[in-house]
């Protein structure tokens, strides 16, 4: 006689309100069940890095990749910003050259 595999034990659990919304927007964006999406997630901290399934460890991962983050937005920023700064200064360096000009002929049409 063959055997059905065995289902994972289950386990209630009780969520806050807001919190299961939020878990079940998450599962629905990734198109997972409610259950797929938590056990994906638990099994993503307490993954063989012992290092990243410490409180600290977890901590120091979410600060990382927040900095990283943050840093693409202010390295896009600055780009941006810089890229401006050059049309500026080409304007800006036009202009001269046409006071400039101006001004040398005002000079030789005064002599």
């Amino acid at each position: 006689m063959k055997q059905e595999p065995r289902q994972p034990a289950s386990y209630p659990l009780r969520l806050e309100t807001e919190t299961r919304a939020k878990l079940e927007a998450l599962a629905k964006a990734n198109g997972r069940s409610l259950n797929a999406q938590i056990v994906l997630m638990l099994d993503g901290l307490l993954q063989s890095d012992s290092e990243q399934t410490t409180p600290d460890g977890l901590v120091a991962e979410r600060i990382k990749e927040y900095v990283r983050q943050e840093m693409a937005e202010q390295q896009a920023k600055l780009e941006s910003m810089a890229e401006s700064i050059k049309c500026e200064f080409a304007e800006l360096s036009a202009l001269h050259n046409r006071v400039a000009r101006d001004l040398e002929e005002l000079n030789k049409s005064s002599k």
